[in-house]
């Protein structure tokens, strides 16, 4: 979210958009048993019959995130293979975390690894900054400036991936992170 608005200059004299106008609408992720309900509901609409087992994985699998709970019911409706709608949502996920790599390789190759690095370091549930300051250490065998860190930490809670605590707040991000190869 803080990207968006950075994105859009909502706050910056110089944008079109400064001063107009603008409403958020936040979706949170939801609990269990809406997405139980939501995930019923799409299958109801599709007149597809699907055990409650399929769904608690489902629902454990994307943690209530809307988006991936679309994703999940849509994809598993028209392959019927748990295994291939996870695969599906952390190649998704990991092109994501690609494009953004991608972008910070144009203005650094090295700044683009670290960021790399980072997301595995987190992903292997590292979770404090010093443990991070350590994992990305080891894994490069070199230094690295706490405020090169503190900025690629920074990013990615801007970004939403991560929180403040150095968690994933996704966990199909998470899983896409493992999988992230310098």
């Amino acid at each position: 979210m803080g990207l968006l608005h950075d994105f859009l200059g909502v706050e910056d004299p110089g944008s079109p958009l400064y001063g107009r106008y603008y409403f958020e609408i936040t979706l949170e992720r939801f609990d269990k048993e809406k997405s139980r309900q939501f995930l019923r509901k799409g299958f109801e609409e599709l007149s597809l019959k699907v055990e409650e087992n399929v769904i608690q994985d489902i629902i454990a699998m994307v943690d209530g995130i809307p988006g991936w709970l679309t994703l999940a019911g849509n994809q598993y409706f028209n392959n019927r293979d748990l295994k291939r709608v996870k695969d599906l949502a952390i190649n998704v996920a990991l092109n994501e975390i690609n494009s953004l790599i991608s972008v910070k390789n144009n203005v650094s190759p090295i700044v683009a690894k670290r960021y790399r690095t980072v997301l595995r370091c987190i992903a292997k549930g590292m979770n404090s900054w010093s443990k991070i300051l350590n994992c990305v250490q080891n894994e490069e065998g070199s230094t690295i400036s706490t405020s090169v860190l503190s900025n690629i930490l920074n990013t990615l809670k801007k970004l939403s991936i991560i929180d403040e605590n150095y968690r994933f707040l996704d966990p199909v991000y998470k899983e896409a992170s493992r999988m992230l190869r310098n």
